[in-house]
């Protein structure tokens, strides 16, 4: 009967350490930067249409604290939103610029998706500046 109480009571110990080991939303600083990474990236793309100034600067911010925290998924996205402003400006050239930077991410991190994406993006670019043999080249 006395073994059992103690090995309750290790249990018990153990459980409880366990539990105050990890702090209920104790995120490591890495963590939330990259989520405030992602989420400026998520407001700068809702203000594409209506508000291109401010979809700038928050694509802008999340590019450098992406870059300050070594997250090269949240440069990309902030590389192609910025682009993705830009095109909407109707300054391709800019624009490319952008999705060649972003697209460069994309192939570095291997992020199949970015990069069919990318080359989407950068057809549409030169589609609009009616070089009509490299947009189908990269819709391709």
């Amino acid at each position: 009967m006395v073994f059992k109480k103690i090995i309750y009571c290790v249990c018990a110990l153990l459980i409880h350490i366990m539990a105050v080991a990890q702090a209920p939303g104790a995120e490591p600083v890495a963590s939330k930067d990259t989520t405030l990474v992602n989420s400026l990236i998520k407001q700068s793309a809702s203000h594409f249409i209506d508000n291109r100034d401010r979809a700038m600067d928050l694509a802008i911010q999340a590019r450098d604290l992406a870059e300050k925290v070594n997250f090269p998924e949240g440069q990309a996205y902030a590389f192609k939103n910025i682009g993705i402003v830009y095109y909407y400006q109707g300054k391709y050239l800019e624009a490319l610029e952008q999705y060649n930077q972003s697209l460069k991410i994309f192939q570095d991190i291997k992020d199949n998706v970015g990069i069919a994406n990318l080359y989407n993006n950068i057809g549409a670019s030169y589609y609009n500046k009616a070089d009509y043999a490299r947009a189908l080249e990269n819709h391709l």
